[in-house]
């Protein structure tokens, strides 16, 4: 089966080359740990506290991505147990290798345009470290998000890699592990001369659930019933990601190729 170009539901939000056959293993590989739909767990909810705690962030959580949707098996500071997963940022996290690292949603090409950034909850920052499963797909995320920009440097990252680790000797029966390439190569995406506070460990974690209440039904009644009508007419599956894949860096011309090969440019 051929490669797929799948598009997110949000404007200018970059494309991703989907491989089916990649994504059956890797929705396999999810679906092995039978742990979509549970209770939620303490064995999941003290990571999550912790990392909340530690970066001062008022948003943590553990991810699960599915064939449609993302859903959370631990929590903090959000509401929703799961969203559709055209409209999450994780769904390009779970296509590398290395944590993904937005400073600041507002200019980066992945969120800039997302209706959570531009509108309540008003999302300003988030990181992303992808999870693998029993046979080495990313099967989710373990994330961190903010509602102001953040720095967030080498020592940041290596210890966001280190909370999402603790998800393996705590949760043996998922055999989630993070990723084979700890932090070479690690993608931190700085914006230079924006003077973004650093992270503040006495800042209040607090974080209501109206305003993604809000975006949760703005999106289930305005952008979900105009991308279904949109899959209707184009007569097409909706694609879905697999383990591995282009980084942002290659993601336009990753589409650009894909895009040639199925002859819709030239």
């Amino acid at each position: 089966m051929s490669a797929i170009l799948e598009h997110p539901a949000w404007p200018d939000a970059p494309s991703l080359t989907i491989d089916p056959l990649r994504e059956s293993e890797r929705l396999e590989d999810l679906r092995s740990l039978k742990l979509l739909d549970t209770d939620p767990e303490e064995r999941f909810d003290r990571i999550t506290r912790l990392a909340a705690d530690f970066f001062h962030v008022p948003i943590a959580y553990v991810a699960f991505i599915d064939r449609e949707r993302q859903w959370l098996k631990s929590r903090v500071g959000i509401c929703p147990t799961e969203t559709a997963r055209e409209m999450t940022f994780c769904q390009y996290t779970i296509h590398q290798d290395e944590p993904l690292i937005i400073p600041d949603t507002r200019l980066h090409p992945v969120s800039r345009g997302h209706p959570a950034v531009v509108g309540e909850p008003y999302v300003r920052f988030y990181a992303g470290v992808p999870l693998a499963g029993p046979r080495g797909h990313k099967i989710g995320t373990f994330c961190l998000v903010d509602t102001v920009p953040r720095e967030f440097g080498n020592q940041d990252v290596a210890s966001l890699v280190a909370f999402a680790a603790l998800v393996d000797p705590i949760a043996r029966a998922a055999r989630l592990r993070t990723p084979r390439t700890g932090l070479r190569g690690v993608k931190i995406q700085p914006t230079p001369g924006t003077g973004f506070p650093p992270i503040n460990r006495s800042s209040s974690k607090s974080q209501g659930c109206s305003a993604w209440n809000s975006w949760k039904e703005s999106f289930d009644n305005t952008w979900a019933p105009t991308r279904s009508a949109t899959r209707s007419r184009n007569a097409s599956p909706r694609p879905t990601a697999p383990a591995g894949g282009d980084t942002s860096s290659a993601w336009a011309t990753a589409s650009s190729k894909a895009l040639r090969s199925e002859g819709s440019i030239r």
